[in-house]
């Protein structure tokens, strides 16, 4: 069977694709399992939205992957470290385990300046630890290089990049209400001066999280593993806020939501970093030691139905 498929790019523009499907854009189909991935009966063929499928009577759907850096040896820099050399630890260990950490953390202004805010320099150990969080604030400065007035920047991997049209939308305050659990993030993200941000920020901490996860699951080996971190919470939390986000508009500010949506650079964005979440948090289950909360928070996403929100961007038309 040959199948034809037509996809809009990140750029906007239309190609196609055989049954065979080769890397493109960012999407990565390693296997004919990993292609094929959901089945669809015809009369849900509208579920597939911007990734148009026209084969019947079986339709699918593509799931997002990437290639995960390949796990080398890092005993030399560790085993070398000293303290005043600590950046130049940091950016070897990144650029032998996550070439999307290192890219960023050696792209923005002053990155030692930067990174030592957030770096723990007192032995390697501690240095491998706290990288997440280096990553994490330094995609925040990157994007914020790379942003205008007009433009918003969200550097995604170390080869991809998505830049948004800026807009102004209501406070991310507004979805405190539907956080009806014990959730410290919203006391930090969702309230005071932070919670006055809008939708820009909501997705511009979901890619740091996202950013946070990969790299800690980059030096997971190196991690005692009855320790409990909350790298895992942190991007269900923003997947939960991005979604209740969405919901809101969608129920209550209907023209900022059919700004959101009806932009295909906005919908790339938003379904990008869902799949990357989504990726990241399958690849890191067995990872107990990477998650406190993750469980129920988990729970909570499938329970409040809010994976819907991200098909109906799916399925705009």
């Amino acid at each position: 069977m040959i199948l034809v498929v037509l996809f809009h790019s990140c750029d906007g523009n239309v190609f196609q694709q055989l049954y065979d499907a080769e890397e493109q854009d960012g999407l990565f189909f390693e296997t004919e399992e990993q292609f094929f991935v959901d089945f669809y009966e015809p009369q849900d063929i509208a579920e597939t939205g911007d990734h148009q499928f026209y084969e019947q009577p079986d339709v699918f759907v593509e799931k997002y992957s990437e290639p995960l850096d390949e796990k080398k040896d890092i005993s030399g820099p560790i085993s070398a470290y000293s303290q005043s050399k600590w950046y130049e630890t940091l950016i070897a260990l990144l650029d032998l385990r996550y070439k999307t950490g290192h890219f960023i953390v050696t792209n923005v202004k002053n990155p030692k300046n930067q990174a030592q805010n957030y770096a723990k320099t007192s032995s390697a150990q501690e240095l491998i630890k706290s990288a997440s969080t280096v990553v994490h604030e330094l995609n925040h400065f990157y994007n914020f290089e790379k942003s205008s007035y007009y433009n918003y920047t969200y550097r995604i991997r170390h080869d991809l990049e998505i830049t948004v049209a800026y807009f102004d939308t209501f406070p991310r305050n507004e979805i405190l209400q539907y956080v009806t659990w014990d959730d410290f993030y919203a006391d930090t993200y969702l309230t005071g001066a932070m919670g006055k941000q809008g939708f820009d920020s909501v997705l511009e901490e979901f890619n740091a999280y996202i950013q946070s996860l990969f790299t800690d699951f980059s030096f997971v080996d190196q991690f005692n593993k009855n320790i409990y971190i909350s790298s895992r919470d942190g991007v269900i939390t923003f997947m939960i806020y991005t979604a209740l986000y969405l919901r809101h508009a969608r129920t209550n500010e209907p023209k900022t939501y059919e700004k959101i949506t009806s932009n295909q650079k906005w919908r790339d964005l938003i379904l990008t970093l869902f799949g990357r979440a989504e990726f990241i948090l399958e690849t890191t289950d067995k990872y107990k030691n990477l998650g406190i909360d993750d469980d129920m928070l988990a729970g909570k996403f499938e329970q409040l139905n809010l994976r819907d929100e991200f098909i109906m961007i799916m399925n705009y038309t």
